[in-house]
């Protein structure tokens, strides 16, 4: 996505938590299709579409430095683990609902997609993916309060 740069705006220093918040609406086709989910935050539609809303507050922390080649993943991978927190995953048990460790696994995929198409070395992407893989459980599974 071009421009994302444009779409925050830096709300507290580098060192803490949430370190940005949008300005606009960011729009993105997923696959993780067949969940609806909705709040004042994210909205995800049944065909994968996810609408991060105006105000939302994200930050890139973990293994390696936050640059802006992060930020935009950063931003739709903190709304995907914030429906999941808010139970916006949970099963329905049709035969076509993946489970959980599939829907996780493609949160962090589309991470490190967008990582790569905004210029981070690949290197640097399997990283944060390694560190994501290893650690994200406890945030995926979180109460967001």
């Amino acid at each position: 996505m071009t421009d994302f740069h444009k779409k925050y705006k830096r709300v507290n220093r580098f060192w803490q938590d949430a370190e940005f918040t949008l300005l606009e609406d960011v729009i993105i086709k997923t696959y993780i299709v067949g969940f609806e989910y909705e709040d004042d935050y994210a909205k995800l539609d049944k065909y994968g579409n996810l609408t991060v809303k105006k105000g939302f507050y994200f930050g890139a922390s973990g293994c390696t430095f936050d640059t802006e080649s992060c930020r935009l993943a950063a931003c739709i991978h903190d709304a995907l683990y914030w429906i999941s927190q808010c139970g916006g995953f949970r099963r329905t048990y049709d035969d076509h609902t993946p489970d959980d460790f599939a829907i996780r696994l493609e949160a962090d995929m589309i991470f490190y997609d967008l990582c790569i198409d905004n210029g981070m070395y690949v290197w640097r992407a399997n990283l944060w993916l390694h560190f994501l893989r290893r650690y994200g459980k406890k945030a995926w599974k979180a109460d967001p309060e």
